[in-house]
């Protein structure tokens, strides 16, 4: 897995130890140490006193679930990260023996700073009680409390709870500015870079991270979204003149490029397909265990109009058709029944359209 974020844990820790019980000078119990463990997201508190010490952790009025680990006369408690609230937490400790009996009180404070975990684009701070999915063309999925804030790059959102909400960013400078060869490469992760994600509770707590994005994915499917546009009217870039040209052609439904240009703004006419499917009835087959399943067939057709994309102005159309497959002779049989045009034939029009 790449680009795995895991929950860090940062403790800041000021102890007092109340008075030590009269006739017990050499009973004491004192905090050696409060570390985190940033794979585990759990809080390491140690204590320096006598062997098999009892020790319980209470968080205002909650108690606190600690696992317990003794080793001599050092004793460690370990506190998981869920238990701990955004922010600062004031813990109090109890630590005692049965023989003697005696006990003592320490108080520990402990920040806990959210981190962002991101994973195969999939993002999530248990903290925040914040899931969410970054989409190929850079949109950003979000389910969370309601009172979030969420900012990506330079977009703001207040989550109002209880449902999927979507960001997505502005593109266009990185577009303007990532050469096409980056944009179009085969290699996934060609043209990396990273946009900010702040996440905000209710409380006005903050967790901060970059989120890895790449030029072959966010920005292809980025670019191919904005020149989807050319269908209701120009698209253009900051400060372009509306001119025609047929130098170069971009399909959106392939992301392939025809003719020659260093930059996506050198781009002249834009493919943009519209799919029309009609299906056959296979009816109901069964298989050796007697479940049953209903089949179609399906013939996709594409129909293809080219625009200028910076007039938005139509130059050229074609239908391609699919083909109708047969219907299975049986389950085993069955292998993607569904027939789509040809894709020389159209590559071989679109670059017809292409001045040479």
């Amino acid at each position: 897995m790449r680009n795995v974020l895991l929950c860090v844990i940062a403790i800041h820790m000021s102890f007092a130890c109340g008075e030590r019980p009269k006739g017990a000078a050499d009973w004491t119990v004192a905090v050696d140490s409060v570390a985190e463990d940033a794979k585990d997201e759990k809080v390491l508190v140690t204590l320096q006193g006598p062997e098999n010490l009892r020790v319980s952790a209470r968080l205002d009025d909650k108690a606190l679930r600690a696992a317990i680990k003794h080793n001599g006369t050092t004793t460690t408690l370990t506190i998981s990260g869920t238990e701990l609230a955004p922010g600062k937490n004031r813990i109090s400790l109890t630590a005692s023996t049965a023989h003697p009996k005696k006990s003592v009180t320490l108080d520990v404070e402990v920040t806990f700073t959210p981190k962002i975990r991101f994973v195969d684009r999939r993002f999530d701070c248990p903290a925040f009680n914040i899931t969410g999915k970054l989409a190929e063309d850079g949109t950003l999925s979000v389910e969370g409390l309601q009172g979030t804030r969420v900012r990506f790059g330079t977009l703001e959102r207040l989550l109002e709870g209880g449902k999927t909400e979507t960001l997505a960013p502005d593109l266009l400078p990185r577009l303007t500015t990532t050469p096409l060869s980056e944009i179009l490469s085969p290699d996934r992760y060609a043209g990396p870079f990273t946009m900010p994600l702040t996440i905000t509770s209710a409380q006005q707590v903050s967790a901060s991270r970059d989120l890895p994005l790449y030029a072959a994915q966010e920005l292809k499917g980025g670019l191919s979204a904005f020149f989807s546009g050319v269908t209701k009217g120009a698209v253009l870039f900051p400060d372009e003149a509306a001119t025609g040209g047929n130098r170069t052609l971009y399909d959106v439904q392939t992301a392939k490029l025809f003719g020659t240009a260093a930059k996506a703004s050198e781009i002249d006419l834009v493919a943009v397909t519209e799919e029309k499917k009609s299906q056959r009835d296979c009816g109901t087959y069964k298989n050796s265990k007697g479940e049953t399943t209903t089949y179609n067939a399906a013939q996709i057709d594409f129909q293809i109009t080219v625009f200028e994309r910076r007039t938005g102005k139509k130059t050229a159309q074609k239908e391609f058709r699919g083909w109708m497959p047969e219907c299975p002779k049986s389950m085993k049989s069955w292998d993607n029944q569904t027939g789509t045009p040809e894709r020389k034939p159209i590559e071989t029009w679109m670059e017809s359209l292409v001045a040479k």
